[in-house]
């Protein structure tokens, strides 16, 4: 026998399948894209992404070319001056900068304001900071919006104000300051919630000005002799200026240093000084023994190429960079004092950064200039300081160690490749499988994120991938497998239910062939049909007509006993079995079955009256209930499931008791126990032929709200006649069931009694107990 098989994958690659995958990889994308463009989606990325990336990295060793000279609470007690470094002499400043220059400093950035003017304090730092020649001072901008007073002098004249924009205005330090200083620019970190992940290295905010980070970087490039010859030769070429170039390339150990000019050209040409220093920068290559040897000048090519959005790769907490107060090094650096080696060796060839920096809560909660970043940590007050933010971007320039996310297209590319890869395998798996591959896959994203992260500081995307785009795909797989897999169930059902019963179908899903094979107890409600006349109508028609008639009539009782969610077990000839099954008593089972009944009878009179056969088959039903069982007949392949039990039966003689009564309707107390919405009548105590255990017996006539009315005086009657009837109280009986009959004139119950009254009279059996015991099943036998 040959072996039946599985469908691979390629089996299952079906045209629908490769359509809807196409459709969930697209709707995937899209949700990808959309949130990653997103300001929204950009600050969950930055805060969570970022924060998990660098958490798994962990602290790297500090940059060893940057120190920061700290001012803090500490330092300002020490010098019997206030926090506020505004009122603080600026000859402390110059004191310092001469020190550091004496110590061999090769470049000195403050991150502190010089805006209020003090002309002898000013000369002396300007002076410092002129034989120094590597002093960088910041610009300060100043946010503000144009209704307010101190922007209206900056406007243009046709300027129309609104309040919803927010500009920014240049402040500059004192002319004597900025004129004395190397150059100067600004570094802003402003963020809505003050969390620090980005810096500039040309600020648009401040009119394209070069940052502070940048000049750094420049500053300490220019202090190379060589570079710095180099770039002032491209600079002179730029201006056009062979004749100054020469005169005025500088010699080895020159101070001055062409800044200005670089900064300049960066802010007015910058791609002409871009493509000036590519040719320097492939230069210095094609001279090198060693091609892969770094430059100063490629690093600074590097930092000039744009974005000139940078994402800060931090190196550790607060305070990873050495840091030396302010005091101290004014002490270790006092001008009275030659410099010792000791205390060269730690600033002799370092950029040096001057600002505020504190590790203690209260003074980080006090000034403005503490960020909340990526390794913040607020049980302990560590935030960064916007002097330790500064010399890490420095760092980050210097060694070419800015964060670089995947953007633009490349990011596009890269969700639409997941998202494809994920919706075919979510596709073509089973969800179970599916969701196991996928957890895999993603895992090996993580891994890889976080390789690349750790050795090539590439952030590649991990919330719109693995939250937004693996859940939407699996979530959205599942719902079309599960709407695919109902489909096919339905067919299978489809086919399977015009062999099998109802319940049958639903065990075998279920349960297996197996336990299905079995037999189960249950609690049940069987109805049970037959037609009245049957048998002389089919002696006068031949078979095909025949089996037309008993199809359409069939339907008609089917489709009410399936519009009551009742299940057909059985259907010969003229007889309909149905039942409802349940783990317990449901009075639900039992109301929707006597409905189907009370519904069969309307129909089926309605289909006498209309058919086109001319035919008229009155429809006797009994209904009964109780513990039934589901069991299997036949062989081990093809079998059918069969209803056995005492309430088969019992029903079966309910509804021929029909035929004895002249009725439609019977069923027993137990089906009418609790149903409030049926009314009934009480007909009697019957033992049925064959049987020991009397069973009381009600009449369904209708719907409580609909036909109580028209048939409440009758059922008074009728009852009252019912109990003499079992009192053998005969003239009383005669009576009331006579009086029954006025109140429905021709009805067969109660005509059906006083038959009965007459021959118990005449008969000479003693032992009458109101039970009526049939001697027949039906009263033509």
């Amino acid at each position: 026998m040959r072996q039946i098989r599985e469908p691979g994958i390629v089996a299952r690659l079906s045209s629908a399948r490769i359509t809807s995958a196409l459709i969930i990889a697209l709707c995937s994308s899209l949700l990808g894209i959309g949130f990653s463009a997103t300001q929204w989606g950009q600050q969950l990325q930055e805060r969570y992404e970022l924060d998990w990336l660098f958490s798994i990295r962990g602290v790297r060793p500090p940059p060893d070319e940057s120190i920061i000279i700290a001012i803090d609470k500490y330092t300002s007690d020490a010098l019997n001056l206030p926090f506020d470094t505004r009122k603080w002499p600026r000859t402390l400043h110059a004191a310092l900068v001469q020190g550091l220059h004496r110590a061999g400093a090769r470049t000195v950035v403050y991150d502190l304001h010089f805006i209020q003017p003090r002309q002898a304090e000013d000369e002396e730092f300007a002076a410092a900071m002129r034989r120094a020649g590597n002093v960088l001072i910041p610009e300060f901008l100043d946010p503000c919006v144009p209704s307010e007073e101190k922007c209206q002098s900056n406007l243009p004249a046709d300027y129309r104000s609104t309040n919803d924009v927010t500009l920014y205005q240049l402040i500059q330090p004192t002319p004597v300051l900025a004129a004395a200083a190397a150059a100067a620019g600004p570094f802003t970190l402003s963020d809505s919630n003050r969390r620090v992940s980005h810096f500039h290295t040309i600020n648009s905010y401040a009119g394209d000005r070069v940052s502070l980070p940048m000049l750094a970087l420049i500053q300490f490039a220019l202090e190379q002799d060589v570079l710095s010859a180099q770039i002032q030769t491209l600079v002179s070429s730029i201006e056009q200026s062979p004749a100054d170039a020469t005169d005025s390339a500088p010699t080895a150990g020159s101070s001055r240093k062409p800044m200005r000019k670089i900064v300049n050209l960066l802010q007015d040409s910058p791609g002409l000084f871009h493509s000036a220093l590519a040719r320097v920068v492939g230069g210095n290559r094609s001279q090198s023994k060693n091609p892969d040897d770094e430059s100063l000048a490629s690093i600074l090519l590097s930092a000039i190429t744009p974005p000139v959005l940078r994402f800060i790769n931090f190196t550790g907490p607060a305070k990873s960079i050495r840091t030396i107060r302010f005091s101290d090094a004014l002490g270790m650096l006092s001008a009275d004092a030659e410099v010792s080696p000791e205390v060269k060796e730690i600033f002799a060839g370092k950029a040096v950064f001057v600002g505020l920096s504190s590790d203690v809560q209260r003074d980080q909660r006090d000034n403005y200039d503490y960020f909340d970043t990526v390794f913040s940590d607020f049980k302990t007050g560590g935030k960064l300081s916007g002097i330790e933010i500064l010399a890490t971007s420095f760092s980050n320039l210097l060694h070419r160690e800015t964060l670089r996310p995947v953007s633009g297209g490349v990011l596009a590319a890269l969700i639409v490749a997941w998202g494809l890869l994920i919706a075919f395998l979510a596709r073509l798996l089973t969800p179970l499988k599916a969701a196991a591959v996928l957890l895999l896959l993603c895992i090996g994203y993580l891994a890889l994120a976080v390789a690349q992260f750790e050795s090539r500081n590439l952030w590649l995307p991990i919330l719109a991938p693995l939250i937004i785009q693996a859940t939407f795909t699996l979530f959205t797989a599942v719902l079309v497998h599960h709407r695919e897999a109902k489909q096919e169930f339905q067919r299978i059902h489809n086919v399977f239910n015009q062999y099998l019963p109802e319940i049958a179908i639903n065990r075998l899903v279920h349960e297996g062939v197996d336990r299905a094979r079995s037999s189960r107890t249950l609690f049940g409600v069987c109805l049970f049909t037959d037609a009245e006349g049957y048998t002389s109508i089919a002696e006068a028609l031949p078979s095909s007509e025949l089996q037309i008639i008993e199809e359409e009539y069939k339907s008609v009782i089917k489709k009410a006993i399936e519009d009551h969610a009742g299940i057909i077990s059985d259907s010969h000839g003229d007889s309909v079995l149905a039942f409802w099954a349940s783990r317990s008593d449901e009075p639900a089972n039992r109301r929707a079955a006597l409905e189907a009944a009370i519904t069969i009878d309307s129909a089926v009179e309605y289909w006498n009256a209309t058919n086109t056969f001319g035919v008229s088959l009155p429809t006797r039903i009994g209904l009964h209930c109780g513990e039934l069982t589901l069991t299997r007949i036949g062989k081990e392949i093809a079998y059918e499931s069969r209803l056995v039990g005492d309430i088969v039966n019992t029903a079966s003689r309910l509804e021929a008791l029909n035929k004895h009564l002249g009725s439609r309707k019977l069923a027993s107390a137990e089906m009418i126990a609790g149903v409030e919405q049926i009314v009934s009548q009480y007909v009697g105590r019957f033992v049925f032929k064959g049987k020991t255990n009397a069973v009381d017996v009600h009449r369904i006539l209708g719907y409580r709200k609909n036909d109580l009315q028209k048939w409440a005086r009758y059922i008074d009657c009728f009852s009252a006649a019912v109990r003499s009837f079992q009192a053998q109280k005969w003239q009383e009986a005669v009576e009331l069931f006579g009086a029954a009959s006025a109140v429905r004139p021709g009805d067969p119950v109660a005509r059906w009694y006083l038959q009965q009254i007459d021959s118990i009279q005449k008969s000479t059996d003693l032992a009458f107990d109101g039970t009526i015991k049939l001697t027949s099943k039906r009263p033509d036998e």
